[in-house]
């Protein structure tokens, strides 16, 4: 008999790439900041001092604080799902994902591996699971850590 769980079946959006250019546009500023700043190591106290404060442009701490405002909201857009209920079947030789929409029977050696991550961005108490398969297509679930210890019992070499 197979081991069942409800889970939430996620699904990437469109505008998660526009949030991965806005990462990227803020890694990019943030690290020219950091470059402004090389200098000032090589200098004594005082003169880095005065290199930061005064010769530097005066808003500069805008540009710091814009570059990690361009990486959150980034992030955020990046890690925004379309969620669906789904009813998780696990067997020995297959995984079954039945939603309203689909039934997906993924047996084991399609399977490549099983990644479980925690995004904190958008404050999720559930891990989130993808499932790569060979094809490098890409399941995405949301669930309870309890799932975790049934994957490893049927799935051993796939985390």
């Amino acid at each position: 008999m197979p081991d069942r769980f409800d889970i939430q079946l996620t699904s990437s959006l469109k505008i998660n790439k526009l949030g991965l250019e806005i990462c990227y546009l803020g890694g990019f500023f943030l690290a020219i900041f950091a470059l402004t700043l090389i200098p000032a190591q090589y200098m004594p106290a005082e003169m880095a001092f005065l290199f930061i404060f005064f010769i530097l442009p005066r808003d500069f701490h805008l540009i710091l604080g814009g570059s990690l405002i361009l990486l959150i909201i980034g992030d955020w857009i990046r890690g925004l799902r379309k969620v669906e209920n789904a009813k998780l079947q696990v067997y020995v030789d297959k995984i079954t994902i039945e939603s309203a929409s689909e039934k997906r029977d993924i047996p084991y050696n399609k399977i490549k591996r099983i990644d479980g991550t925690v995004n904190l961005m958008h404050g999720y108490r559930k891990l989130t699971y993808k499932i790569i398969l060979i094809d490098q297509s890409r399941i995405e679930l949301r669930t309870s850590k309890e799932i975790y210890n049934v994957l490893t019992d049927y799935f051993p070499n796939k985390f």
